[in-house]
């Protein structure tokens, strides 16, 4: 029996957050500093998800399906990610049949092996492990060890990630939350022209990004300061990248610039709020284009 969770159905828990299944919560560290997450039954059958899926970008969801052979269009229920940042984890629940999924991995490449308890598949640098039969978990096998290392059946979410979690719309069926600033996020400040707008936004302490996408797109972002100066620079390095964004797209990609039109930005003290609202059409459309750019 698998020390990080009993084997059968996972048992379903009260969760500290709408947006969080508690089955989850076990699983996310404490020291963790970023999480993000979908309600995937929700948003199957809308243009974005399958423009996500489908896409040539290499995001971290199709990383995950990438790994463990799974199709989030009929496979997966919802997901999370989370990272302390320097590891990260992506777990999904799903309805999964043990033999057939690891006959699946196997397939893969994947060799069966046991880390305390738990059946792991592992190709050296990437590890899924089945926790159940309707939750597993896929990263980095360093990231798989150390989340079963700390595996705490009572553990409930970090308050700090917890208290941004409150800041989410209800209706946010995709979403990300972060504490301690980008730095803590493993990512370095890019060098180019992105550099002096990263640098603005170096002082972000903590944040939210709640999307509705089952009706378009609606995007609530929460971007909470260390000071009211530094949340004037972040509020101007926003402005200026719209700016920018307008600018480049201008007679060129007219839906791109529309997109930028309908975000609104606003200073709150210490508070900087975007907001935006596209119709489903525009928004599939501007995804499209992005995911392109960034294959």
């Amino acid at each position: 029996r698998s020390r990080a969770g009993a084997r059968g159905p996972s048992r379903s828990r009260p969760a500290t957050s709408a947006h969080v299944d508690g089955v989850f919560e076990a699983y996310v560290p404490a020291d963790a500093v970023f999480l993000a997450g979908a309600d995937i039954g929700k948003i199957r059958q809308t243009k974005m998800f399958r423009i996500m899926v489908d896409g040539e970008a290499n995001s971290g969801l199709s990383s995950f399906s990438a790994v463990t052979g799974l199709d989030p269009r009929k496979d997966l229920a919802s997901f999370i990610s989370w990272s302390d940042g320097e590891k990260a984890v992506t777990l999904a629940r799903g309805n999964f049949n043990e033999s057939q999924f690891a006959l699946r991995l196997n397939g893969r490449g994947l060799r069966h092996v046991t880390y305390k308890g738990a059946n792991l598949y592992a190709n050296g640098s990437d590890s899924v492990v089945l926790l159940d039969s309707s939750l597993v978990a896929a990263g980095r096998t360093a990231s798989i060890h150390s989340m079963l290392d700390r595996y705490d059946p009572a553990r409930r979410l970090p308050l700090a990630l917890a208290a941004q979690l409150k800041h989410l719309p209800e209706n946010s069926e995709v979403w990300a939350v972060f504490i301690g600033g980008f730095d803590h996020l493993g990512a370095g400040l890019p060098s180019g022209n992105l550099a002096g707008v990263m640098q603005s936004l170096g002082g972000i302490s903590s944040g939210s990004v709640g999307l509705e996408v089952t009706r378009g797109l609606d995007l609530q972002a929460r971007l909470n300061c260390q000071s009211s100066d530094a949340a004037h620079r972040v509020d101007q390095a926003a402005r200026g990248f719209l700016a920018l964004g307008r600018l480049a797209t201008a007679g060129k990609q007219p839906d791109l610039g529309q997109v930028f039109d309908a975000i609104q930005i606003r200073q709150d003290q210490t508070i900087v709020n975007v907001t935006a609202s596209l119709p489903e059409d525009q928004a599939a459309r501007f995804l499209d284009i992005w995911m392109k750019k960034g294959s």
